[in-house]
């Protein structure tokens, strides 16, 4: 299964923001753009959005009992990994790495979908129209978060890609080599 390599390499990261008790579960069967996630009982939110360059993967904590985005975000593509602090309504980058050339199949049509999808800790779910999957599991602190990062055929992290992970205390951007995460970036969310 494509999520369970992923799932037990964020396990064994020793940097940022990797995932720990990362099971594998059953989850959809792919999210598609038009399509949001959550991670159950957090206010971490994510939305699949079609770009010019292909699906985009973006993920924010938002404010209570809204939509509306505070602090730093992440985004993952097959094509870049990166963080935003969203200020007001913008949302400037803090920095954003180029993904490798991909030299896997094509990851098929996209699709459109609609609705949420509410993951679980444990879960993960592919991104329709790109390699990249999204886990649950929880950060070193104990925390909920959310890792996704660009997988292979093998369902191992793509070396030389990058992913990104994001909890409501943290976001984070490592970069993988040779099976191994490294930090490559990492921020503390503003107190609330």
């Amino acid at each position: 299964m494509v999520g369970r390599s992923f799932a037990l390499m964020a396990a064994t990261a020793a940097a940022g923001l990797a995932l720990t008790g990362v099971a594998v579960a059953a989850a959809p069967l792919a999210a598609h753009p038009g399509q949001e996630i959550t991670l159950a009982g957090t206010r971490i939110y994510c939305a699949v959005e079609p770009n010019p360059s292909g699906v985009i993967l973006s993920c924010a904590i938002v404010r209570t009992g809204t939509l509306t985005p505070e602090g730093y975000t992440v985004g993952i593509s097959d094509r870049v990994a990166g963080v935003t602090h969203f200020v007001g309504k913008s949302a400037p980058p803090v920095v954003v790495h180029a993904q490798p050339a991909l030299r896997l199949p094509s990851p098929g049509a996209a699709g459109k979908g609609s609705g949420t999808i509410t993951l679980r800790l444990g879960q993960s779910v592919p991104i329709a129209g790109t390699h990249v999957v999204l886990a649950a599991g929880r950060d070193p602190q104990h925390e909920p978060a959310l890792a996704a990062a660009i997988v292979g055929a093998d369902g191992n992290p793509l070396d030389g890609s990058y992913s990104v992970g994001i909890s409501e205390h943290q976001v984070v951007l490592l970069s993988w080599r040779h099976a191994k995460a490294s930090l490559a970036f990492r921020v503390q969310q503003p107190s609330r």
